[in-house]
């Protein structure tokens, strides 16, 4: 059987973030002990508080649990039953809502192997980041006296739960100001002072919104947003 495999949770960032058709990746799985010590680190440094998810394919279905990282930035597992495993990290940022990470394909055995390894956030972080810088670029079209609205997808059907993150346009880091859900209905609100910001609004299987705007008091009274259906490949 072809160990061909997607880290569901990378695709999904792949896919919500940038709204492109996601690849297919082959990765050749490392040899395991069933004891196993996972680093996250970022720009070169150990997350502490991190959270390491590991999945094993067990027929069709995926069994999985979660560690966090110590101190030290490693999570310690219990021991290991034996199969494939995927390893993913992820951890909360003030720039964006949450990193992930995720290359290790481990196979499991006995017959012992590796002990320790190593998931990079990096690579998400600097993914962010340039979504963040790109977005700054962009012009400001909506003007509003308060940050309120509605969601709906191409039918026009309320969308509930979609992830709203804003930042400040033009700030150093890009450091969330303010971070909410749409409700059952598809709305959401928000109050935020006078001054010119990004919305990123983001759902899984949806192409991300990036929406500069201004606050203002002879603004619009509200936004009206339709998240179009993202591709996957």
């Amino acid at each position: 059987m072809t160990r061909a495999f997607i880290l569901a949770c990378s695709l999904l960032w792949a896919m919500v973030v940038v709204g492109e058709p996601v690849e297919v990746t082959q990765i050749k799985p490392q040899q395991s002990s069933r004891h196993v010590r996972i680093a996250v680190t970022l720009n070169g440094h150990v997350v502490k508080g991190a959270k390491v998810d590991l999945c094993r394919f067990v027929k069709q279905d995926q069994l999985c649990f979660s560690v966090l990282t110590g101190e030290n930035g490693i999570a310690a597992t219990p021991k290991l039953a034996d199969g494939d495993y995927t390893v993913g990290a992820s951890v909360d940022d003030d720039t964006y809502e949450q990193l992930y990470g995720g290359d290790l394909y481990l196979h499991v055995s006995g017959h012992g192997g590796q002990k320790s390894f190593t998931v990079d956030l990096t690579k998400s972080f600097r993914a962010a980041q340039a979504v963040a810088a790109a977005a700054d670029a962009l012009p400001v079209k909506e003007r509003l006296q308060e940050f309120q609205g509605s969601l709906r997808d191409p039918s026009g059907a309320p969308i509930a739960g979609v992830s709203i993150r804003i930042i400040r346009k033009g700030s150093a880091g890009h450091a969330i100001v303010q971070k909410l859900k749409s409700n059952d209905a598809g709305q959401f609100s928000s109050h935020l002072d006078d001054g010119v910001y990004i919305a990123f609004f983001t759902f899984p299987g949806f192409r991300t919104r990036t929406i500069p705007f201004e606050i203002i008091n002879q603004g619009a009274k509200e936004l009206r947003i339709t998240l179009q259906i993202g591709t996957v490949t």
